[in-house]
């Protein structure tokens, strides 16, 4: 009796030997978070933006949407091993696909693409493409991991749709097991995105000097405030007259709420009268970096003036002078 009990558990420990060779034994530990940084939405219409795995290089496929940021996009994904046999003879498959549901402007992630370039892992079978792909990668080894890159494309939606500027996501599973076998094992990754609504300025009064006199004799200047529309002439009998009544240039915009702008307004401009002109200096209110009122994810502005100053000569032709200039905003 002793000799068979003792065969029988010799029997039991095999098998559960056995068993534990043939366990799940691969896992993805990590997978890098794919930032696309700020895109400026078209105004209508899907934009989609692809990542390269080779290189991380981002380019724009289709749309009118603008990318602000440079930096590269790709995300690393690592698949490790336990202490199993399995883990130095069996091929890991994996299976990438979209899951849950996109926030705010971005759409499900399209074209899943995959490169060991600079990675550790090896290819053994190579993916097709699509918003799902299943491939294989080679042994990975004992208590060891293998990496590989993953790019994709990310659609933006316009702002013709219904989804909220600012931060948007779109995410991805990542199923692997052991080829031939072995319990799946998932973890989920995210790209994203913050989305700003375009930049709109307008105009709501023009640059105006109204009527002045000009010096008796000399020089003077002409000079009119940006915030207050207040005119100061200076000279030998320079005046400005009270009609038609002088007027700063008025510009509002609007963007995405609480994000930096650059204003650029040219330093002069030319007003001409026939063959004769004056060259004005511009005095913006604003100038060079600002940030819209509000927060990420809803409207934002902020408004400003320009005015300006010239100078004046006793033989400075009289006649009607007019010119154009322009102003710049952009996101900084």
């Amino acid at each position: 009796m002793t000799w068979l009990r003792l065969a029988f558990m010799a029997l039991i420990a095999a098998l559960a030997w056995s068993g534990a060779a043939h366990a799940q034994t691969f896992t993805v530990t990590s997978i890098g978070a794919g930032n696309f940084g700020n895109i400026v939405a078209a105004p209508t219409g899907q934009s989609i933006f692809r990542a390269s795995a080779a290189t991380g290089t981002v380019t724009k496929l289709s749309g009118n949407a603008v990318r602000l940021s440079s930096a590269s996009v790709r995300s690393l994904v690592t698949v490790a091993c336990g202490n199993q046999v399995a883990c130095i003879t069996s091929n890991a498959q994996l299976t990438i696909t979209v899951t849950g549901t996109p926030t705010g402007r971005a759409a499900a992630l399209q074209n899943f693409t995959v490169s060991t370039s600079g990675a550790t892992a090896s290819i053994a079978v190579s993916p097709g493409t699509g918003s799902s792909i299943t491939f294989q990668v080679g042994p990975v080894g004992r208590n060891a991991s293998k990496t590989f890159w993953l790019g994709y494309d990310l659609p933006i939606n316009g702002n013709n749709t219904a989804g909220l500027t600012g931060n948007a996501t779109s995410n991805m599973v990542i199923t692997v097991s052991r080829v031939g076998g072995g319990t799946p094992s998932s973890t989920s990754g995210t790209t994203s995105a913050q989305v700003f609504r375009g930049i709109a300025v307008t105009r709501s009064a023009n640059l105006a000097f109204g009527r002045i006199v000009l010096p008796r004799s000399g020089s003077g200047t002409v000079s009119l405030a940006p915030t207050t529309g207040v005119m100061t002439v200076t000279g030998n009998g320079t005046a400005a007259l009270g009609t038609p009544a002088p007027d700063a240039a008025s510009f509002a915009v609007s963007g995405e709420g609480g994000q930096a702008v650059s204003i650029s307004v040219p330093t002069t401009f030319t007003m001409t009268g026939g063959a004769n002109a004056i060259t004005v200096t511009t005095i913006p209110s604003l100038s060079g970096v600002q940030v819209l009122s509000g927060a990420l994810g809803a409207a934002g502005s902020l408004s400003f003036d320009v005015g300006g100053s010239f100078p004046l000569t006793s033989g400075t032709p009289s006649q009607a002078y007019s010119g154009t200039f322009s102003v710049t905003v952009a996101y900084n």
